[in-house]
């Protein structure tokens, strides 16, 4: 929910405005300026809720993206006294209780930011999972939760090549990197304490509260641990559904993680599902099922035809280009959500990363096609493709450095849960980040999957565990009760109780649909996103964008790649569709950047 722009530059340097935060004429942009700094704040929330705070005794607190509080520390944050948003005094109150120390406990995305003039203090608080975004120039004087901000502000930002490279390489760009050189991600789970100290430049400490690091495999069974689980997913959606929150929107799948979240939702009048689709398909049937099995209202969102292409551009602006645009799931439902009265919004995203294989080495052998660990490999979940011969070696020592020879070689379980968390976090680098970055950005967005109480246990739930889905399906059934487990998940079309050798076999029935729908000339398919080989093949705006002139742009993406921009986009899908969207992405982000400079 909102950017941040923090400037610690002497005054005669300092912004004075910061319009790049405002990405649509209805976000608000706060201002607090002071001698030793100036921070704007955009958001798109209400300022009763998530408007910056100053304290009787000066202590000014701000919030980008949002904090899930319980409904007893919504209750307190109301009765302190002055004007400001409640989750700003939520923080004012446990600054003012515990000191620093009680910054350390907030669950959400966000970066929290407290000027304490009594002590000559700044903290800026980034969420323990990195799933808000915060990075710093190399003189360390200007912070911004955008990168594409940031380096506008520079007399001269340079590229960083390697990245693009990266992205197209591998679908993510490693941390701390961005697409400039100049500017990198900060450390998350962390407080960044600056000391301002008159004129002169203030003096950062940066002191760690928490970690994603497995630094200890749970021992207990599957069942205590699925139980747990289950509690902590129901308190984390009961913490983003609270009626003080508004108008609360479930983007609802008829998966497993959806399906939880709502189950475990705070239930008030306010509170609808919705589902996109292309076709009413099986998916959307076992939506509708779950949202009317629990009562609540179903709202259908349909997607025209063109609606990746027609939200392609502003996505690339406000996602900074370093996730493919397919993920740019929610943009296109922004003005809808809005005549809706939505102000809150909530998805299961992250769930498969921390609960289930997509983060492991593994694959499916055997007749019934059950996951076991394999050996590890550079290529996870996203494929991976070549490179310009300049660039690969570069790629490949940033992969390497980020996963150590040692956990590499290993089979540890504490090794495979080691690389697992590398491969996810922080959260706002996972190559499907633009479907969390845009929202997070202009709509009033939380996840349950970011709580600490979820955080700890995927850090701590041993890889074997979460192969199969095991402990995870174990406490979505708990989460979602009998009835509710019988619709069929949408993943895999049987219900929740369906036995191992149910789902073997129907995974050759799925693999082959999804075979057949590939090859259909239809935008359809059986699930929640479109048939990406026909759309990238009939889309006219898609191929117009492709191919609109900028020869900067064509040349750098034929160097990056290795090969000749071709204006025919059907050239590209010999190899999977994310090859192409990824090229797409570079390249809209190229035309915005290239012109603006």
């Amino acid at each position: 929910m909102g950017d941040f722009l923090l400037d610690f530059r002497d005054r005669s340097r300092r912004c004075t405005q910061a319009e790049a935060l405002r990405f649509y004429p209805d976000m608000e942009v706060d201002c607090v300026a002071r001698d030793a700094f100036t921070l704007f704040l955009s958001r798109v929330g209400r300022r009763e809720l998530w408007g910056p705070y100053e304290s009787p005794d000066g202590i000014v607190v701000g919030l980008a993206g949002r904090l899930a509080l319980d409904a007893n520390e919504w209750e307190s944050a109301s009765s302190v006294v002055g004007e400001g948003g409640m989750a700003c005094k939520a923080v004012y109150q446990a600054y003012r209780s515990r000191g620093v120390e009680g910054l350390h406990n907030f669950s959400g995305g966000f970066a929290i930011h407290l000027h304490d003039p009594g002590r000559q203090t700044y903290h800026l608080v980034t969420d323990q999972a990195g799933a808000y975004p915060c990075y710093s120039t190399t003189a360390g004087e200007l912070y911004c939760s955008h990168p594409d901000i940031l380096a506008g502000l520079l007399e001269r930002a340079e590229w960083d090549l390697a990245s693009m490279a990266q992205f197209i390489a591998t679908g993510v760009v490693s941390f701390p990197r961005s697409y400039y050189r100049e500017v990198t991600a900060q450390e998350f789970g962390c407080i960044h304490s600056f000391h301002l100290n008159g004129h002169a430049a203030p003096r950062r400490s940066v002191a760690r509260y928490a970690s994603c690091e497995p630094d200890g495999l749970s021992g207990a069974t599957e069942d205590e641990i699925a139980e747990r689980l289950a509690q902590a997913i129901i308190e984390a959606s009961r913490r983003r559904t609270l009626p003080v929150l508004g108008r609360t929107a479930v983007a609802l799948s008829g998966g497993l993680d959806s399906r939880a979240i709502l189950c475990g939702a705070e239930r008030h009048p306010g509170l609808f599902a919705f589902c996109a689709f292309d076709e009413q398909n099986a998916e959307f049937r076992s939506a509708k099922a779950i949202a009317d099995g629990l009562g609540v209202e179903f709202v259908p969102f349909q997607r025209p035809f063109d609606y990746y292409g027609d939200n392609a551009e502003m996505g690339a602006r406000i996602s900074g280009g370093m996730g493919e645009l397919a993920s740019n799931h929610f943009l296109g439902f922004r003005e809808r959500l809005a005549r809706l009265g939505v102000d809150n919004v909530v998805t299961g995203c992250y769930f498969d990363y921390l609960f289930k294989s997509l983060s492991l080495d593994a694959q499916e052998r055997g007749l019934l096609r059950r996951e076991h660990f394999s050996a590890f490999s550079f290529e996870s979940y996203l494929p991976h493709f070549a490179v310009g011969s300049g660039f690969a070696p570069a790629v490949r020592e940033r992969l390497e450095a980020l996963y150590p020879a040692a956990d590499r070689n290993a089979t540890a379980p504490a090794a495979r849960a080691r690389l697992a968390m590398r491969r996810t976090f922080p959260l706002y680098h996972e190559g499907d980040n633009a479907q969390r970055l845009v929202p997070q950005r202009v709509i009033g967005w939380y996840t349950p999957a970011v709580d600490p109480a979820v955080l700890e246990l995927a850090r701590t739930t041993p890889p074997e565990m979460k192969l199969n889905r095991r402990v995870y399906l174990n406490a979505v059934r708990r989460i979602c009760g009998e009835a509710i487990a019988r619709i069929p998940d949408a993943n895999t079309g049987l219900p929740l109780c369906a036995s191992a050798l149910r789902l073997g076999l129907n995974r050759y029935r799925g693999a082959l649909r999804r075979w057949i729908e590939r090859h259909r000339r239809t935008i359809a398919t059986s699930e929640s996103w479109p048939n990406w080989s026909y759309y990238i093949r009939a889309s006219a705006k898609l191929r117009t964008l492709w191919q609109r002139p900028n020869p900067a742009a064509r040349d750098l993406i034929g160097e990056l790649s290795g090969q000749p921009f071709q204006d025919d986009v059907a050239w590209y899908l010999d190899r999977q569709s994310q090859y192409f969207m990824r090229l797409f992405t570079l390249k809209l982000w190229l035309d915005q950047r290239t012109r603006s400079d």
